[in-house]
């Protein structure tokens, strides 16, 4: 399959057109007995396990076991990227994070286009501090299986400093607020988050207690997460020489 070569350090590896993409993910389309088997599975999981069914309802006037009644019998008339929008959009609507439709390898990771606007966007803009600051904010809240090794690579990017406030809240206050990207289950997204409280917390520790309670919401999560969560606010509490602030935070959180 052709590649687009791209100038500079991107760090996008092998870049393909839409076109090459649709081509791809069509060549591994799932069978029509596979469509029914995962709208079957979606139903039984829905309708008989998910408890929060009646709530969600209530609130939000969405019908999933329908949508997906309406889906089973239409599986023949779409492609195999509008069945899994379709599929997806119903655990979307549940606007549960808990409760999640995990699209299979060939749509995992690939954003070919995405990255190479970004790339011309900052090549073009980064002499303008205000906009740099939305190219930090928009990579940070991106809903990506990989933003977490995007936002990692942002902290040591060249154009990021902790000694500018706008910037440092531009990347890591974004992050926490991307609740796709920070809640990862592996905990990386709450280390990192911590790791940059306690370095900004040298420099301007009133920014850096602002950001505290983003970990301070553990205990509406469950229990590993819950964990994995206070646990980074113990490893704020115990850090030698925390100013003030800080420490006041992370221990109210953990109270």
């Amino acid at each position: 399959m052709a590649e687009v070569k791209l100038g500079g350090r991107h760090g996008l590896g092998a870049v393909r057109t839409m076109p090459q993409f649709r081509t791809s993910i069509e060549s591994e389309a799932l069978t029509i007995d596979q469509r029914r088997t995962l709208v079957e599975q979606a139903a039984a999981l829905i309708d008989g396990l998910y408890v929060h069914l009646l709530h969600k309802r209530a609130m939000y006037a969405v019908d999933p076991s329908q949508r997906l009644r309406l889906l089973e019998h239409r599986l023949a008339k779409l492609t195999d990227a509008q069945f899994h929008a379709e599929l997806l959009r119903v655990f979307v609507e549940l606007r549960d994070l808990h409760t999640n439709y995990i699209l299979p390898a060939p749509y995992q990771g690939p954003f070919a286009f995405l990255g190479i606007l970004l790339e011309e966007f900052y090549e073009r803009y980064h002499g303008d501090p205000l906009v740099l600051d939305k190219w930090f904010a928009l990579q940070a809240a991106a809903q990506r299986t990989d933003t977490i090794d995007v936002v990692e690579a942002l902290a040591r990017h060249a154009q990021f400093s902790a000694r500018n406030p706008n910037r440092w809240r531009a990347l890591v206050s974004n992050f926490a607020a991307n609740q796709w990207a920070f809640h990862h289950g592996s905990g990386r997204g709450y280390r990192f988050v911590t790791d940059m409280i306690l370095a900004v917390d040298r420099i301007n520790p009133q920014v850096a207690a602002r950001q505290v309670p983003s970990l301070g919401r553990w205990k509406r999560f469950e229990a590993r997460r819950a964990e994995l969560m206070r646990k980074e606010l113990e490893r704020i509490a115990a850090t030698p020489g925390l100013s003030k602030d800080v420490f006041e935070q992370a221990t109210k959180s953990l109270a």
